[in-house]
């Protein structure tokens, strides 16, 4: 029942962080009660590699490994069941501390991003002329392989790489290890 509006009237914007895209993340920073609030929000496996601290049902607690891990694997999960994912977490913090450091994890925003109509038979239609079909994204690769499939860019496999992989990457030259991915 609370809206944006009422939100920034507690805790009022004093800052924001672009979104950073060596980091995958973004962050806000809100004055709260004599102290600064850092709000930020990404790709959860950029969030959680800031995160020293996991918030639970009874308080702040220190992030194990094995937490981490189970946090990948549901990224993963909901990524290739075609849902954009993000990580959010905060932090306490002096006005002038880095935004993304020692954060607390609060979990993770599941969105689905529905295909808009007529996508589909526009890739189909492309793919019949003969055109090669490239999709670019900034999702997650699991993500970004469940669309492709929806779309129907492919029925079976395909080449997923990252931005830090595309430095140089020919597909005329790929190894059927790359391919495959």
């Amino acid at each position: 029942g609370m809206t944006r509006a009422d939100l920034l009237g507690q805790l009022p914007e004093q800052a924001e962080f672009a979104f950073d895209p060596a980091l995958k993340m973004m962050a806000t920073c809100h004055a709260e009660a004599g102290r600064v609030l850092f709000a930020v929000k990404g790709a959860p496996e950029g969030v959680l590699e800031r995160c020293t601290m996991v918030l639970g049902a009874e308080g702040p607690r220190d992030l194990t490994a094995s937490e981490r891990t189970n946090w990948a694997a549901r990224n993963t999960s909901a990524g290739r069941a075609g849902l954009r994912v993000l990580g959010l977490a905060m932090k306490h913090a002096a006005p002038d501390a880095d935004p993304y450091s020692d954060l607390t994890f609060l979990g993770m925003a599941c969105l689905l991003d529905p295909i808009r109509p007529g996508v589909a038979d526009a890739v189909q239609d492309s793919l019949r002329a003969g055109v090669r079909v490239v999709m670019l994204t900034g999702d997650h690769p699991g993500t970004a392989e469940a669309i492709a499939r929806r779309v129907g860019l492919t029925d079976g496999g395909m080449t997923v790489i990252e931005g830090r992989e595309i430095a140089g990457y020919d597909p005329n030259t790929a190894t059927d290890a790359q391919q495959a991915r």
